[in-house]
C-alpha cells in the first residue's frame, strides 16, 4: 500500500504535464464510453456483493477475503462515480484490484467445481457400494 501512496505525487506530476497536451478528438467518445463501462462492471460488483450479504447476512464479511473483495468493490464504485482529473489516473490503479477479483472469481467458480466433483464421487463409491450389495443379495 505505501508503494502505491508513494506514486500518488507521480500522478499528480503526470495530469499537470497531460493537461498542456491536446489529446486527439477522437479520443473523447472512446473514454467516455471506458468510464461508462467501468462504472456498469462497478454497479454489477456492488449488486452482487450487497445480494450476497443479504443471502449470507453478515456472516459473509467474516472471511477476510470478502471482505477485502468487498472494500476493492466500493473503492471501484467510488472511484468510478468520480472519475474526474487526477481521479483518472487513480482509477487505473483500481484496475489492478479488478482484475484480483476477476482471479477471485475464477478460483471460487474452480474450487466450487472440484467441490462438486469430489461429492459426486463420494455418492458414486456409495451407490457401487450398494449395488455390490443389491447384486450378492439377489445373486446376479
Amino acid at each position: 500500500m505505501t508503494d502505491i501512496t508513494s506514486k500518488l505525487p507521480n500522478l499528480v506530476e503526470c495530469d499537470r504535464r497531460n493537461e498542456k497536451l491536446q489529446r486527439p478528438a477522437w479520443t473523447g467518445n472512446e473514454r467516455q464510453a471506458l468510464t461508462r463501462a467501468g462504472l456498469v462492471f462497478s454497479s454489477l460488483f456492488l449488486l452482487e456483493l450487497v445480494l450476497c450479504i443479504v443471502a449470507f447476512g453478515l456472516k459473509y464479511l467474516s472471511d477476510w477475503f470478502h471482505c477485502l473483495d468487498a472494500v476493492v468493490i466500493v473503492m471501484s464504485f467510488v472511484v468510478d462515480l468520480l472519475s474526474h482529473g487526477i481521479i483518472e489516473d487513480i482509477a487505473s490503479l483500481v484496475i489492478v484490484f479488478r482484475l484480483f477479483r476477476f482471479a477471485k472469481m475464477v478460483e471460487e467458480m474452480s474450487m466450487g467445481a472440484a467441490e462438486r466433483i469430489e461429492s459426486m464421487a463420494s455418492e458414486l463409491d456409495k451407490l457401487r457400494t450398494v449395488n455390490t450389495l443389491l447384486k450378492e443379495r439377489h445373486q446376479v
